[in-house]
Protein backbone atom coordinates (compact mmCIF):
# COMPACT_ATOMS: atom_id res chain seq x y z
CA UNK A 1 0.00 0.00 0.00
CA UNK A 2 0.78 3.61 -0.96
CA UNK A 3 2.50 4.84 2.40
CA UNK A 4 1.53 8.31 1.51
CA UNK A 5 -2.37 6.46 1.29
CA UNK A 6 -1.92 4.68 4.43
CA UNK A 7 -0.91 7.84 6.30
CA UNK A 8 -3.59 9.97 5.27
CA UNK A 9 -6.50 6.27 5.92
CA UNK A 10 -4.70 6.66 9.41
CA UNK A 11 -5.29 10.33 9.51
CA UNK A 12 -9.13 10.17 8.22
CA UNK A 13 -9.85 7.19 10.88
CA UNK A 14 -8.34 9.54 13.90
CA UNK A 15 -10.63 12.32 12.40
CA UNK A 16 -13.62 9.88 12.44
CA UNK A 17 -12.68 8.64 16.05
CA UNK A 18 -13.02 12.35 17.71
CA UNK A 19 -15.87 13.45 15.28
CA UNK A 20 -18.27 10.38 16.84
CA UNK A 21 -16.22 10.76 21.10
CA UNK A 22 -17.79 14.67 20.28
CA UNK A 23 -20.66 13.82 19.19
CA UNK A 24 -21.32 11.26 22.17
CA UNK A 25 -20.09 13.74 24.53
CA UNK A 26 -22.72 16.37 23.45
CA UNK A 27 -25.11 13.79 23.37
CA UNK A 28 -24.42 13.38 26.98
CA UNK A 29 -24.08 17.03 28.07
CA UNK A 30 -27.65 18.31 26.30
CA UNK A 31 -29.07 14.53 28.22
CA UNK A 32 -27.72 16.12 31.80
CA UNK A 33 -28.58 19.26 30.84
CA UNK A 34 -32.47 17.95 30.23
CA UNK A 35 -32.53 15.69 33.21
CA UNK A 36 -30.65 17.36 36.17
CA UNK A 37 -30.23 16.46 39.25
CA UNK A 38 -32.73 16.60 42.06
CA UNK A 39 -32.30 18.65 45.25
CA UNK A 40 -34.12 17.23 48.37
CA UNK A 41 -33.75 18.13 51.86
CA UNK A 42 -35.68 17.96 55.41
CA UNK A 43 -36.22 21.08 56.17
CA UNK A 44 -40.00 22.55 55.76
CA UNK A 45 -41.83 26.36 56.42
CA UNK A 46 -41.85 24.53 59.85
CA UNK A 47 -38.96 25.41 61.03
CA UNK A 48 -39.07 29.01 59.96
CA UNK A 49 -42.11 29.18 62.25
CA UNK A 50 -44.28 29.35 59.01
CA UNK A 51 -47.47 27.53 58.80
CA UNK A 52 -48.42 25.43 55.39
CA UNK A 53 -49.60 22.67 53.75
CA UNK A 54 -48.51 20.12 50.95
CA UNK A 55 -49.66 21.50 48.05
CA UNK A 56 -49.91 18.83 44.90
CA UNK A 57 -50.67 20.24 41.47
CA UNK A 58 -51.21 18.32 37.95
CA UNK A 59 -50.32 19.78 35.19
CA UNK A 60 -52.01 20.27 31.56
CA UNK A 61 -50.08 16.79 30.44
CA UNK A 62 -50.09 15.13 33.90
CA UNK A 63 -47.49 15.73 35.39
CA UNK A 64 -47.28 15.89 39.37
CA UNK A 65 -45.83 19.13 40.37
CA UNK A 66 -45.01 19.34 44.45
CA UNK A 67 -44.61 21.94 46.74
CA UNK A 68 -45.92 24.23 49.77
CA UNK A 69 -48.62 26.46 50.63
CA UNK A 70 -47.72 29.29 53.32
CA UNK A 71 -50.53 30.27 54.78
CA UNK A 72 -51.09 34.19 55.01
CA UNK A 73 -53.35 36.81 53.53
CA UNK A 74 -55.23 37.72 50.44
CA UNK A 75 -51.33 38.47 48.30
CA UNK A 76 -50.41 35.75 47.22
CA UNK A 77 -46.56 35.19 45.61
CA UNK A 78 -45.36 32.06 43.93
CA UNK A 79 -41.79 31.50 44.05
CA UNK A 80 -39.77 29.77 41.39
CA UNK A 81 -36.46 28.28 41.74
CA UNK A 82 -33.67 28.02 39.51
CA UNK A 83 -32.61 25.26 37.12
CA UNK A 84 -31.65 22.74 38.88
CA UNK A 85 -32.23 23.75 43.05
CA UNK A 86 -35.41 23.09 44.19
CA UNK A 87 -37.83 24.60 47.29
CA UNK A 88 -35.27 23.72 49.12
CA UNK A 89 -32.89 26.16 47.68
CA UNK A 90 -31.38 27.62 50.73
CA UNK A 91 -29.35 30.27 49.34
CA UNK A 92 -31.99 32.30 47.49
CA UNK A 93 -36.25 30.45 48.10
CA UNK A 94 -35.32 29.73 51.58
CA UNK A 95 -34.87 33.65 52.91
CA UNK A 96 -37.49 34.91 50.37
CA UNK A 97 -39.76 32.66 52.00
CA UNK A 98 -39.19 33.68 55.07
CA UNK A 99 -38.95 36.88 54.33
CA UNK A 100 -42.54 36.77 52.43
CA UNK A 101 -44.16 34.56 54.95
CA UNK A 102 -43.64 36.67 57.87
CA UNK A 103 -44.53 39.64 56.13
CA UNK A 104 -47.99 38.08 55.63
CA UNK A 105 -48.17 36.86 52.40
CA UNK A 106 -49.50 33.65 50.80
CA UNK A 107 -46.31 31.83 49.23
CA UNK A 108 -46.78 28.94 46.81
CA UNK A 109 -43.22 27.36 46.52
CA UNK A 110 -43.40 24.42 43.83
CA UNK A 111 -40.84 22.07 42.66
CA UNK A 112 -40.64 22.48 38.94
CA UNK A 113 -40.89 19.00 36.77
CA UNK A 114 -37.93 16.96 36.94
CA UNK A 115 -36.88 18.90 39.78
CA UNK A 116 -37.24 18.25 43.67
CA UNK A 117 -40.37 16.15 44.51
CA UNK A 118 -42.26 16.58 41.28
CA UNK A 119 -42.54 13.86 38.80
CA UNK A 120 -41.34 14.55 35.02
CA UNK A 121 -38.15 13.03 33.00
CA UNK A 122 -36.75 16.23 31.63
CA UNK A 123 -37.13 19.90 32.17
CA UNK A 124 -38.15 22.31 29.11
CA UNK A 125 -35.93 25.25 30.84
CA UNK A 126 -39.32 27.62 30.76
CA UNK A 127 -41.05 26.56 27.71
CA UNK A 128 -43.90 24.28 29.44
CA UNK A 129 -42.86 25.43 33.26
CA UNK A 130 -44.40 28.84 32.44
CA UNK A 131 -47.90 27.02 31.32
CA UNK A 132 -47.70 25.48 34.58
CA UNK A 133 -47.44 28.22 36.95
CA UNK A 134 -49.44 30.32 34.37
CA UNK A 135 -52.68 27.52 35.82
CA UNK A 136 -50.83 27.55 39.34
CA UNK A 137 -51.65 31.65 38.84
CA UNK A 138 -55.02 30.89 37.64
CA UNK A 139 -56.11 28.70 40.47
CA UNK A 140 -54.77 31.59 43.08
CA UNK A 141 -57.02 33.70 41.53
CA UNK A 142 -60.28 31.20 41.33
CA UNK A 143 -59.47 31.15 44.94
CA UNK A 144 -60.09 34.72 45.87
CA UNK A 145 -56.37 35.70 46.09
CA UNK A 146 -57.03 39.76 45.65
CA UNK A 147 -52.88 40.31 44.25
CA UNK A 148 -50.67 37.28 43.06
CA UNK A 149 -46.95 37.99 41.84
CA UNK A 150 -44.31 35.52 40.52
CA UNK A 151 -41.14 35.97 41.73
CA UNK A 152 -38.32 33.87 40.28
CA UNK A 153 -34.71 33.05 40.43
CA UNK A 154 -32.67 31.86 37.05
CA UNK A 155 -34.65 29.90 35.06
CA UNK A 156 -37.44 30.73 37.57
CA UNK A 157 -37.21 34.01 36.51
CA UNK A 158 -37.17 33.60 32.88
CA UNK A 159 -40.53 31.26 33.76
CA UNK A 160 -41.37 34.53 35.17
CA UNK A 161 -41.56 36.36 32.15
CA UNK A 162 -42.60 33.92 30.77
CA UNK A 163 -45.78 33.43 32.77
CA UNK A 164 -46.63 37.49 32.51
CA UNK A 165 -46.83 37.36 29.05
CA UNK A 166 -49.58 34.55 29.04
CA UNK A 167 -51.82 35.61 31.86
CA UNK A 168 -52.47 38.63 34.14
CA UNK A 169 -50.35 39.18 37.53
CA UNK A 170 -50.07 42.12 39.60
CA UNK A 171 -46.03 42.09 39.59
CA UNK A 172 -43.44 40.39 38.84
CA UNK A 173 -39.62 39.81 40.51
CA UNK A 174 -36.97 38.61 39.12
CA UNK A 175 -33.54 37.59 40.27
CA UNK A 176 -31.07 36.91 37.44
CA UNK A 177 -33.15 35.87 34.57
CA UNK A 178 -31.46 34.60 31.70
CA UNK A 179 -32.96 36.24 28.41
CA UNK A 180 -31.57 33.82 25.98
CA UNK A 181 -32.60 29.90 26.83
CA UNK A 182 -30.55 29.01 23.54
CA UNK A 183 -27.66 30.59 24.83
CA UNK A 184 -27.37 29.75 28.32
CA UNK A 185 -28.06 25.77 27.35
CA UNK A 186 -24.91 25.59 25.03
CA UNK A 187 -22.80 27.71 27.54
CA UNK A 188 -23.79 25.01 30.06
CA UNK A 189 -23.25 22.15 27.41
CA UNK A 190 -19.74 23.46 26.29
CA UNK A 191 -18.77 23.61 30.32
CA UNK A 192 -20.05 20.11 30.50
CA UNK A 193 -17.81 19.00 27.82
CA UNK A 194 -14.76 21.13 28.76
CA UNK A 195 -12.34 21.85 26.14
CA UNK A 196 -11.98 18.65 23.84
CA UNK A 197 -15.55 19.08 23.49
CA UNK A 198 -15.53 22.33 20.71
CA UNK A 199 -17.90 24.97 20.45
CA UNK A 200 -21.70 24.05 19.84
CA UNK A 201 -24.10 25.41 17.13
CA UNK A 202 -25.89 27.97 17.21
Amino acid sequence: MDPLLLVASVILGVIIVLLVLILVISFMAAGRLASPPRKILKWTPKDLGLEYEDFTFKTRDGVELKGWLVKGGDKAVVLIHGYTSSKWDEDYMKPALETLGKAGFTVLAVDMRAHGESSGSVTTLGYKESDDVVDMVNLLREKGFRKIAVYGFSMGGAISIMTASKTSVDAVILDSPYVDVKASGRRWINRVRGPMGGPSEN
